[in-house]
């Protein structure tokens, strides 16, 4: 009997989240240390970038634009990203969820600590070329094997008579 209680308690206080990984200041502050770390936290920087370049690009279509409204737009896309990400929380009461839903206390300790050492800081330091001649050999392979997927693709359709290219297709 005594068992039984021992077990219905531990089950208990397990499904209760009594000992889940919560998402609280010690893990926000981990995790801010480590989008610090990767850059992360340039993310917004990154947005108002581009979507003041996506606007600009829209209007140019519509009307010439001057380099004083150039400016106006950059001025202005800052300041409504900024009062966007500042609604009902800062940037990073927006993006802690996220990392709390992929990652435990103890992984992103794990991650700190990486970053931390010399093979971390060597990945830091070469990931955006590691990313960008990634896709370049991406898209080469791409241009390079795709044609010859897309007749394979095409041959295995028209002999299973789901689809029927004209001739010279």
């Amino acid at each position: 009997m005594r068992t039984k209680i021992t077990l219905l308690l531990g089950a208990l206080l397990l499904s209760s989240g009594a000992f889940a990984d919560d998402l609280n200041d010690e893990k926000k502050a981990a995790i801010r240390e480590l989008m610090e770390m990767t850059g992360a936290h340039q993310l917004p920087a990154l947005l108002t970038q581009s979507m003041g370049q996506k606007i600009t690009q829209l209007l140019q279509q519509r009307v010439p634009i001057s380099p004083e409204a150039a400016a106006t737009i950059r001025k202005e896309t800052e300041a409504a990203v900024g009062e966007a990400l500042s609604e009902g929380g800062s940037y990073y009461e927006a993006i802690y969820p996220v990392y709390h839903q992929h990652f435990s206390l103890e992984e992103i300790r794990a991650l700190i600590a990486f970053n931390k050492s010399p093979a971390g800081r060597k990945m830091a330091q070469v990931m955006p070329s590691l990313v960008q001649d990634t896709a370049a050999a991406g898209q080469r392979w791409g241009q390079e094997a795709g044609p010859a997927m897309f007749n394979r693709v095409v041959e295995r359709l028209q002999k299973e008579g789901l689809v029927k290219l004209p001739d010279g297709s």
